[in-house]
């Protein structure tokens, strides 16, 4: 079992999100000192300020309670205006940093290539015709992960079968970025496998949780390179609780585009855990939802993981044991 250290907050996430709330403090600061001089300038007067100037000459030298209230209510309401502006500025602010950071626009946070190897066939490349490629979660590979591997290696395995999960977990840890970077990751995963394996048929890509982003773009990648050949790849995309949301803005992503371009895209769903848009059907991928059988001692987003590692369709999926796309399906036992 490999576990990868977890790399938690990184101070980077929040320097675009600081940078517009700097931008909304100055911007608003400078209008209410602005404003506040405006205030008491003799030169600019707004009909509240004239009448006040009037009021001020009347009494001549009397102080007056009421001028001095009227003065500081004015400051206070510009002052209340301002802080408002000012919340209003973060509020819109802090999400389309996030959305920034998270895309990667700017080159501190911009890298276009992670550079994973897929590990070598014991047959070496030219004898693999049938390729199973894992993508984990955020969290990277644990015991459950080990079983699904072990699973496929006695299941499905054969002479001609290749079988790897790709360990990216250095990047899965970032919540907000995850979702991007795992689809670069996917393509280039892609890009290699059919680089090195020339005879390859099929592919079957599984992702886990936020490891559908790039378990989904892996299988894109191959379908449009494959169709630009002579011979197509049969496909077929295995999401296991899959994570819907890119970014921070696109909250519907997954259900958009999650098995759109997969020949058989599958979706093994859990409904009931506090992990969130993980818990609703995919539009374009045949639903097993196993909600009903999940042990109680069991958490709910590792629920599906554990079911379809221990499950009697592991691996593809036979053209008489197919379902309709876009159909919710409950699991019996």
């Amino acid at each position: 079992m490999c576990r990868q250290r977890c790399t938690g907050c990184h101070p980077r996430r929040f320097l675009c999100a600081a940078f517009f709330i700097y931008i909304g403090l100055v911007s608003q600061c400078s209008s209410f000192v602005v404003g506040r001089k405006n205030l008491s300038s003799p030169f600019t007067q707004t009909n509240n300020e004239s009448k006040f100037s009037t009021d001020l000459k009347r009494s001549a030298c009397t102080p007056s309670v009421t001028t001095a209230g009227y003065g500081l209510s004015n400051l206070c309401m510009s002052l209340r205006r301002n802080i408002l502006k000012t919340v209003g500025v973060g509020v819109i602010a802090i999400p389309i940093a996030g959305e920034v950071y998270s895309r990667g626009f700017f080159p501190p946070f911009r890298r276009n290539k992670y550079d994973i190897p897929l590990d070598e066939p014991k047959g070496g490349w030219d004898s693999v015709t049938d390729a199973t490629i894992v993508f984990h979660g955020a969290g990277g590979q644990d015991t459950n992960t080990d079983v699904l591997m072990s699973a496929l290696n006695n299941e499905v395995g054969t002479s001609k079968s290749y079988e790897t999960i790709v360990d990216w977990s250095e990047w899965s840890q970032n919540i907000l970025k995850a979702s991007f970077v795992g689809q670069t990751i996917g393509k280039e995963i892609a890009a290699q496998l059919l680089s090195k394996a020339k005879n390859i048929e099929t592919v079957h890509v599984i992702g886990i949780s936020v490891g559908s982003f790039a378990a989904n773009s892996c299988i894109d990648k191959v379908k449009q390179e494959r169709q630009k050949s002579s011979g197509d790849v049969y496909s077929q995309l295995t999401l296991l609780d899959p994570f819907c949301q890119r970014g921070v803005l696109d909250l519907t992503y997954g259900d958009r585009n999650f098995g759109k371009n997969a020949d058989y895209p599958q979706q093994y769903l859990n409904t009931d855990d506090p992990v969130p848009f993980t818990n609703k059907s995919l539009s374009k991928c045949a639903c097993i939802d196993v909600t009903a059988l999940r042990p109680t001692e069991i958490f709910g987003h590792d629920w599906p993981l554990i079911y379809y590692s221990k499950s009697k369709k592991l691996g593809l999926v036979s053209a008489s044991d197919k379902l309709s796309i876009g159909k919710v399906y409950f699991a019996e036992k």
